[in-house]
């Protein structure tokens, strides 16, 4: 905002606590200003944070945290000297925990948040209700919607993890969801500490949110050594920060769950590409292929199970999407990028195997220090370069592929040398710089980037070299009507729709630009 607005702004919406005063507390929209300095804040003592958290606490915004804490924890769990994993969860965790104490303990270990927490919760935080249209005052916990949150709760966690350090147990932490894995005698031990020493921080171990998994040998001897606490024990498997930890028949059953669920949205959003293909088209690229990333790289041996999806993307989504049956070589050209003259729409089998190993490179580090118990932050910057030598790997295997399609087109067409010059010039101009920003552009309507049914297949057709659906046998000059004779024949009107488009490109840019006189 400029600095009359914001000095406006501070005037009216700052007002005192209480009469002789000094302090002052946000109202309304100053809780937004408060968020937006908290969010700028954090950003700025990110590593600060991460230090203080170390490599056990994995909430912190480490690289492939969570990644790291699920390989690290199934690696674990499947050793020879492991009994069983126990997963606690707390009682409304963020809400209880105490933060008077946290704050104390976060000047010691992260000075420069301490000053920030200081200054934001050392009043009690006005809460608005608007559904009782009144406030209350809170005084525990963390504030919900504060950017610093999820760091404070971070730290206020690592006295418990502390004092956890108990031999031959590996433990992990993402916020309030603790995972140990050991001995079941230890395991017990573990428990009893939390349950004894969590409340002093106000984290109160939730036994009915906790879950024992125990391999089927040693599930006897677990029911006796949790007979009190009563803790859920099971010798399948659960759910673990969003993968799945246990059997290898519960992680199969695990994914195909999460797999029929996208298959059923899946369809949905084929039904809307009947209408609305550009709409669907980018919601698929944009979003919803992101919904296996996190199991492709948590989850091994998973591709089989990926299957039904690529069905439906060959046999349904994509003829809907272009208004047409592909063929085999089609659906292969598809799954290259846009910049290589694809569509970007992989297929999900064939890339979950890589997609595994990639996390294990980026998180290598991490998952070791969680392994071995090493409390210190990893160093960053090797994952960092770690990523950046995947995605070298992954434009490597993408320029490889390219050229298997193209090696497959000339073996394929051999018989017919036009219609494999046809296809390799087809590859060539679609990857050219430019030719796809079109795909990989949101179709926003107040920048008019939206295209109809027919302006979206016709474009894909151009495309691919198919034939526009709808196109007349025969063109006003009397010749048969191409693609290339529409682009060069003046008297068709294509010439000047062309022409037309661009005038009105630029005369809506100079309107917006604030010129008067502009007509079109």
């Amino acid at each position: 905002v400029d600095p009359a607005s914001l000095e406006a702004f501070l005037a009216c919406r700052l007002v005192p606590l209480a009469k002789g005063e000094n302090d002052v507390r946000p109202i309304g929209i100053g809780e937004s200003l408060r968020r937006l300095v908290g969010k700028a804040v954090v950003k700025a003592i990110r590593s600060d944070i991460q230090t203080a958290c170390g490599s056990l606490q994995v909430c912190a915004g480490i690289e492939a945290g969570c990644e790291a804490a699920i390989h690290a924890i199934r690696e674990a769990f499947e050793s020879d000297d492991a009994e069983g994993a126990l997963l606690i969860d707390a009682t409304n965790a963020f809400n209880s925990v105490h933060r008077e104490g946290t704050i104390l303990n976060i000047s010691v270990l992260c000075p420069p948040f301490f000053i920030f927490l200081v200054n934001t919760y050392r009043r009690p935080i006005r809460l608005f209700i608007p559904t009782w249209k009144e406030e209350i005052l809170s005084l525990e916990g963390t504030t919900q919607g504060d950017p610093a949150a999820m760091g404070m709760y971070a730290i206020s966690v690592i006295p418990i993890i502390k004092k956890g350090d108990i031999k031959e147990l590996v433990q992990a932490w993402y916020a309030d969801d603790g995972t140990g894995v050991g001995k079941l005698q230890r395991l017990r031990e573990w428990w009893d500490m939390l349950a004894e020493q969590g409340p002093k921080y106000g984290y109160h171990a939730n036994a009915r949110k906790t879950i024992l998994v125990v391999k089927p040998q040693h599930e006897t001897k677990a029911r006796r050594i949790f007979e009190t606490t009563g803790i859920e024990i099971v010798t399948s498997g659960t759910r673990h920060l969003g993968a799945a930890l246990g059997t290898e028949d519960f992680a199969a059953e695990y994914v195909k769950r999460k797999v029929d669920k996208w298959c059923a949205e899946l369809q949905t959003l084929t039904s809307f590409a009947r209408t609305e293909p550009q709409a669907a088209y980018s919601a698929f690229v944009f979003g919803f292929k992101g919904k296996w990333n996190f199991i492709q790289r948590t989850m091994p041996n998973c591709a089989s199970l990926l299957l039904p999806l690529e069905d439906l993307l060959r046999d349904s989504f994509l003829p809907t999407l272009t208004g047409r049956m592909l063929s085999k070589m089609e659906r292969e050209i598809f799954s290259l990028p846009a910049r290589d003259g694809g569509l970007g729409v992989q297929n999900p089998s064939e890339t979950a195997q890589q997609a595994f190993q990639d996390s294990l490179m980026i998180s290598d580090e991490l998952k070791n220090k969680i392994k071995n118990q090493d409390p210190e932050c990893p160093d960053e910057s090797k994952a960092k370069d770690a990523k950046k030598q995947m995605i070298r790997a992954k434009r490597s295997r993408e320029k490889e592929k390219l050229k298997k399609v193209k090696e497959k087109i000339k073996s394929e067409a051999t018989d017919n040398k036009k219609q494999q010059q046809t296809f390799l010039k087809i590859l060539e101009c679609a990857s050219m710089k430019g030719a796809s920003n079109w795909l990989t552009t949101l179709p926003l309507q107040e920048e008019n980037r939206t295209l109809n049914k027919s302006e979206f297949r016709d474009a894909l057709a151009i495309r691919y070299g198919w034939r526009p659906k709808n196109l007349p046998q025969k063109c006003a000059c009397g010749a048969e009507t191409t693609i290339a004779h529409c682009l060069d024949c003046k008297l068709g009107g294509f010439v000047t729709m062309r022409h037309n488009q661009t005038s009105n490109t630029v005369a809506r840019l100079l309107q917006k630009a604030g010129c008067k006189g502009v007509e079109i």
